[in-house]
């Protein structure tokens, strides 16, 4: 990972948790929705989608015992984040 990723990485975590634990509004919560969403397009083009995939696969098998959405199937996430935007 380039310091570039690891700089974009950083911000996606700071923004996930923005949308997880803060207590914003709608309109917050879609934008700061909206920017984790960019973020990831960035972090796949920069690393390539094989090797993005690669790494979260890497973080949810080293965390899964923590709980949160890591232990969930990836259908199951998607639907829960479909719920939020």
């Amino acid at each position: 990972m380039t310091n570039y990723e690891r700089h974009l990485f950083s911000e996606l975590v700071d923004v996930n948790w923005e949308i997880n634990k803060s207590e914003h509004n709608s309109i917050v919560k879609m934008a700061l929705i909206s920017r984790y969403s960019q973020i990831v397009a960035q972090l796949e083009d920069s690393m390539g989608v094989a090797e993005w995939r690669n790494f979260m696969e890497m973080g949810k098998e080293m965390y899964a015992s923590m709980g949160g959405y890591w232990d969930k199937r990836p259908e199951e996430v998607n639907r829960m984040m479909a719920r939020v935007s």
